[in-house]
């Protein structure tokens, strides 16, 4: 028995040098991330899920400039269960007059994810 509890302590120790190890590779990896103002491109489109009315979502497309190059990123809504309330909430939510702020990777410009006052969870639920 006690060779048994002697090989899960070394097992346990050894799966906690190896998290370690992985933890300490990630944060060598981890980029901090820039800012950019970013603009939409054109008006939010409302896209349906499934064929049987399962609900929809608007996607909003941005675009945003890094050293003179143009990219571009989408974002999606939360899931309303009809197009009429997606768009009432995009009435209501979508910044009319401030640009939107994308982060993104200096490493990697074209990924990117916009950073936005947009509520994520209002709309539906109080319609």
């Amino acid at each position: 028995m006690d060779v048994v509890i002697q090989w899960v302590l070394l097992a346990a120790g050894g799966l906690m040098v190896l998290a370690a190890g992985f933890a300490a590779m990630r944060s060598r990896r981890m980029v901090e991330w820039k800012t950019v103002l970013a603009g939409l491109d054109g008006e939010p489109q409302i896209q349906h899920i499934g064929t049987g009315g399962e609900g929809c979502f608007a996607v909003f497309a941005y675009s945003y400039r890094v050293a003179g190059k143009v990219y571009s990123g989408e974002w999606r809504s939360p899931l309303f269960p009809n197009e009429r309330q997606a768009r009432e909430w995009v009435a209501r939510s979508l910044p009319r007059t401030a640009g939107l702020t994308v982060k993104y990777r200096p490493d990697r410009p074209q990924v990117s994810e916009l950073e936005t006052q947009i509520p994520e969870t209002q709309g539906h639920a109080d319609l």
